[in-house]
This record gives C-alpha cells, structure tokens and sequence, in this order.
C-alpha cells in the first residue's frame, strides 16, 4: 500500500452508482477471501505481517449487522403484539442483537479514529464514518451473496452524468424501511418503560438513516464530474 495519491480519477456522481461500487468491491473481496483463505493462513512464505494486511484488506468490507438489525426489529414487533409469555425472551435476543451492533459501532470508530487520526481533520474522519455506517445495508448484503455464492450480474460503476437519475427511494427502500420501523417501534418502547429496547431500535435507526448523509456527500461529486465534462468539452472544441 502507497500512502499517497498516484492518480486521480471520477467518483460515482450519485447515490446509486456509488452503491453499486461499494456492493461489487464488498462481494468481490468476501469471494477473493473465501476462495484464498487457507492459501493465505497457511505455511506459503508469506510473513505474519504480510499475511495481516491481506486478511485485513479483504475483510475491510466485511458487516454482519445485517441479522442483528433484522433481529431487532422484528422482536420488537414481536414484543409488541405478544401476550406476555414470549416478552422476556424477545427483550433477550434484542439485547444480544443490540449488543452486536454496539461492538461492530465501536469497533468501526476506534478503527477510523486510529488510522486516519492526523492525517485528516476530525470532521473529516466523522463524515467518512457516517459514509461509512450509512453504506451498511450494502456491505452486509454483499457479504451473504459471497458467502452463499449468490448469483448476480456484474453491475458497471456509472460515474458520468445521465439524463435520468435514478429514484433515491426505489434504491434505499429498504434503508428507509428499516429506519421507519427502528423508529416506530423504538419509540413505542420508550413510552412503554423499555429503555433498553429503545436504544436498540435506536442503533438500527442510527445505521439505515445515514444513507442519507451518504446521498448528501455523492451532490459534491455529481458538481466535480459536471466541471470536468465542461472542461473537457471546451479543449475537445479547441
């Protein structure tokens, strides 16, 4: 790995095409490691250094909220519409689901503080860590499709401006579904006494409603690629 910049290139210029970005390097990593796992543990030469570094770039991507939020939600309503007999156990296997999500949170922060501290403003690191927590639906997915060796098409990286941009809700339905939901029902938590199934719901809520700091953060790249083109067109006609 070179610290430093060695070219420079266009950033997927909307919400969409930076997903499909993010979800075909997540998949492709997770398949890369699956496949080279034990090539790469194993005797082969390669120093324990070495051998860090690989599992650590191609587990960078690697998210397993994806079950503990489903988990979270769908207990709570479970709390919500039960009779009583089942309430104890739902409020457990939130707790371990939040649980989960507290460990990947903080795990993910101190990793972003440590590596960028320095190098980067604070405000900076925080809004790559939003970016970062507010892609989570997509990194998770893309685990499961490599790990269940999932079928899917290769989808391109469209970083030019097009006519018709695509719906922000038909792409995030799912993120602004969750987000809804953690907040129903984490609200209907907290007026009914059940403060640490609030906050469980609040975890959930806080990692689904970031994708839209993410759709605010692609605005500035569709404004770079609209500069860019209007440069490009102007030497062309030179």
């Amino acid at each position: 790995y070179v610290d430093q910049i060695m070219g420079r290139g266009v950033m997927p210029y909307d919400l969409v095409a930076y997903k499909k970005q993010k979800k075909r390097w997540a998949r492709g990593n997770m398949e890369v490691l699956m496949r080279h796992f034990t090539d790469i543990v194993s005797p082969n030469g390669l120093s324990l250094a070495q051998k860090t570094v690989l599992l650590s770039q191609l587990g960078a991507w690697m998210n397993f909220t994806l079950v503990p939020s489903l988990f979270i939600v769908g207990f709570l309503f479970a709390e919500m519409i039960s009779s009583g007999r089942m309430e104890s156990f739902f409020e457990r296997v939130t707790m371990l689901s939040a649980a989960a999500l507290t460990i990947h949170i903080a795990a993910k922060t101190v990793a972003f503080c440590l590596l960028f501290r320095g190098r980067y403003s604070w405000t900076d690191i925080l809004r790559a860590l939003a970016i970062h927590f507010g892609m989570n639906w997509t990194y998770a997915t893309a685990l499961f499709l490599g790990i269940f060796h999932l079928s899917g098409t290769f989808e391109r990286t469209n970083k030019f401006i097009i006519p018709h941009v695509p719906k922000f809700l038909k792409h995030t339905i799912f993120e602004i579904g969750m987000s809804v939901a953690s907040a129903a029902f984490g609200t209907v938590a907290f007026l009914d006494g059940r403060f640490g199934s609030a906050a469980a719901a609040a975890l959930v809520f806080l990692l689904h409603a970031l994708i839209f700091a993410v759709n605010a953060e692609t605005r500035f790249t569709k404004r770079i690629s609209a500069k860019l083109l209007t440069e490009l067109e102007q030497r062309t006609s030179l």
